[in-house]
């Protein structure tokens, strides 16, 4: 009976030290868990915040975009017309001055485009694009534009920020790609834009490649939209740039 006594303490303290013991890892277990959670949580309103900072950002300066531009063609340009009709009827010496203020009005127009792209506003991507590329074919590389959206709803963020990604790209491609032609796609599929970037210039290493190339600009406006993008490039081999941002607003632009 003594033994049978010991044996049953014996089991008795075992069970309960095993069962003590795997409450202590089950509650370590829980609170790492709840700590994961914490911190997946922290992580997620720490995202939303900088998303959050990098629009605001990024809508400011737009609006400071569209004063500058307003302010331009509204003042200086009208300033400059009034200075052009005038030399046009009053002054002889107008054959030296006249052309370099219609070239300087020329000048202002076109700061004032880039600053903002009224088009874009009033009659949609499209139309904007379509002046854009007649813009700069004007300096060198043949464009082709394929623009197939059929009855997509695109939201004014998704159209400024292809527009401005496309701007950024041609501005690379003119300034270091010495590239004769230039394809752009913007289609698209269901509920998902798909941007198309290719030219046939010198091409560069995507390691060496400098935070000021403007890139850093198009990666912060594909992650506001929640899109993903591939970027690919090598010395001699061109550039081709591709991105896929979802379509979840309702603002209509055809």
């Amino acid at each position: 009976m003594e033994d049978n006594g010991i044996y049953l303490l014996f089991f008795t303290g075992t069970v309960t030290f095993f069962l003590l013991s795997l409450f202590i890892v089950l509650l370590v277990m829980n609170q790492k868990q709840r700590n994961l959670q914490a911190g997946i949580r922290a992580a997620a309103t720490a995202t939303a915040y900088r998303e959050e900072l990098l629009r605001s950002t990024l809508q400011a300066a737009e609006k400071e975009r569209e004063r500058i531009a307003r302010d331009l063609h509204d003042e200086m340009g009208s300033l400059l017309s009034v200075s052009i009709s005038r030399l046009k009827n009053n002054l002889p010496d107008q054959q030296v001055v006249l052309p370099v203020l219609e070239e300087a009005q020329q000048t202002i127009r076109r700061i004032a485009f880039d600053a903002f792209p009224g088009s874009l506003q009033l009659f949609g991507l499209r139309h904007a694009l379509r002046m854009l590329i007649s813009r700069v074919s004007a300096i060198h590389p043949a464009i082709t534009l394929r623009y197939e959206t059929g009855d997509a709803a695109l939201s004014k963020e998704v159209s400024l920020s292809v527009y401005r990604i496309l701007q950024e790209l041609l501005t690379n491609t003119l300034k270091y790609a010495a590239a004769a032609n230039v394809h752009i796609s913007v289609t698209c599929s269901e509920a998902l834009l798909e941007l198309q970037y290719e030219d046939d210039g010198g091409g560069a290493d995507m390691n060496k490649i400098s935070p000021g190339s403007g890139l850093n600009n198009i990666y912060t406006r594909i992650l506001l939209t929640k899109g993903a993008c591939h970027i690919s490039s090598q010395p001699g081999g061109g550039f081709r740039f591709q991105a896929h941002v979802p379509l979840i607003h309702t603002d209509h632009d055809h």
